[in-house]
C-alpha cells in the first residue's frame, strides 16, 4: 500500500527564502511574500537590521548566521553593492539547505516546480536569471558560484577590459571586492555562464515560468497596458517585477486593471 503521508509530503510546495537588508517592506515587497503563502510555500526572510512589515506568517531569521554583518560594512551599500551582496548571500544559504531562493520583487501565481537539485529559468533566449533559484547544497555549480564571489577573483565572463582591469587591481594588492564588481556580475550573468560551461543551459526554465514581463517592459505591470490574465499562461508559476526598473512607479497609484493591482487583490499589500 503506498504511503499516503509521505506522499502528502513530496507533494507539499518547497521552502522558499529572500534577504531584505534592513528598512521597511513596501506593498510590492509585502505582497510578493504574501503570494507564497497563499499557495502553500513556507517562507523565510532573512534580516539584518530592524524590518517593518514583514507580513504575518513569514518566519524572519538573523542573515548574521549566512553572511557576517562585517561583509555589508566593509562594502558599504548602495544599488550596485546591496545587489552583490544579495548574489553573494543567496549562495551560501543556498549551501546551508535554506531552500529555494525569490527575490523580493518575484510574485508567485501557482505553486513553484518542484527544485530537485537545480531549478532556474531563462528571462529571456540567452539570460538565465537566479531572482528564482535553487542549487542543491552539493551541486558543483553552486560550489563554484561561491568560489567566485571570493576577494581577488577574475571572472572569466566579463569582458576584456574588465578582465583587465581587475587583474591589474590585483597585481598591485588592491583586489575589488566581490560585492563592488558591475551591476549583474555576480548574479545572471554569473549563473549563465557557469551554467552553459557545465552543459546545463537545458534545465533553465523557459521564461513564460518566472518572466513572462520582459525588464524592458517592467512599468506595463502598473499603467495597464497589459493585463495579468494577458500576461501568464498556463506554464506561469511566478512574475517577476523587476524592481529596480519601477523605482519611479512602484509607490504611486496603479492603474485598476494593472497587473500590480490585480496581484494586490489577490494577496493583499
Amino acid at each position: 500500500m503506498p504511503d499516503d503521508g509521505a506522499e502528502a509530503e513530496r507533494a507539499a510546495p518547497a521552502a522558499v527564502f529572500s534577504l531584505w537588508i534592513t528598512g521597511e517592506l513596501g506593498p510590492l515587497e509585502r505582497m510578493c511574500l504574501r503570494s507564497f503563502l497563499a499557495h502553500g510555500h513556507p517562507v523565510t526572510l532573512f534580516t539584518y537590521g530592524e524590518v517593518a512589515g514583514i507580513p504575518d506568517g513569514v518566519r524572519r531569521l538573523d542573515a548574521r548566521a549566512i553572511l557576517p554583518e562585517a561583509t555589508i560594512a566593509r562594502v558599504g551599500q548602495g544599488r550596485g553593492s546591496n545587489a552583490a551582496l544579495a548574489d553573494i548571500f543567496r549562495y551560501r544559504a543556498l549551501a546551508r539547505g535554506a531552500g529555494t531562493w525569490i527575490d523580493c520583487d518575484i510574485a508567485c501565481l501557482a505553486p513553484l516546480p518542484d527544485p530537485g537539485r537545480l531549478l532556474v529559468g531563462r528571462e529571456d533566449a540567452r539570460v538565465v536569471n537566479n531572482a528564482v533559484l535553487h542549487l542543491a547544497p552539493d551541486h558543483p555549480v553552486l560550489a563554484e558560484a561561491i568560489a567566485w564571489t571570493e576577494p581577488g577573483r577574475v571572472p572569466f565572463w566579463a569582458k576584456p577590459r574588465k578582465r583587465l582591469e581587475l587583474h591589474a587591481r590585483r597585481l598591485v594588492g588592491r583586489p575589488l571586492p566581490a560585492a563592488r564588481l558591475p551591476w549583474g556580475m555576480l548574479g545572471p550573468t554569473m549563473i549563465t555562464a557557469l551554467l552553459d560551461r557545465a552543459g546545463l543551459m537545458g534545465a533553465a526554465l523557459p521564461p513564460e515560468t518566472f518572466y513572462p514581463l520582459p525588464w524592458q517592459r517592467a512599468a506595463a505591470a502598473f499603467d495597464g497596458s497589459v493585463t495579468l490574465a494577458g500576461l501568464a499562461t498556463p506554464a506561469t508559476r511566478a512574475i517577476h517585477l523587476w524592481n529596480d526598473r519601477i523605482r519611479a512607479v512602484k509607490l504611486k497609484p496603479a492603474h485598476p486593471a494593472s497587473v500590480f493591482a490585480e496581484l494586490c487583490r489577490r494577496y493583499g499589500t
